[in-house]
């Protein structure tokens, strides 16, 4: 496998991890808005 082989074959990788990253952004945005988690449990930290 040649370099750029390796290269291309590392960008459906980085295109899942950068949509991952932006779905918990997204869940978190949600989350503060009174979603899953208690915000009282959030200042305790």
């Amino acid at each position: 496998m040649s370099k750029s082989e390796k290269k291309r074959s590392l960008r459906p990788l980085l295109f899942v991890v950068a949509v991952a990253g932006v779905v918990v952004v997204l869940r978190n945005a949600v989350a503060d808005k009174g979603g899953s988690y208690d915000p009282a449990d959030l200042g305790a930290r």
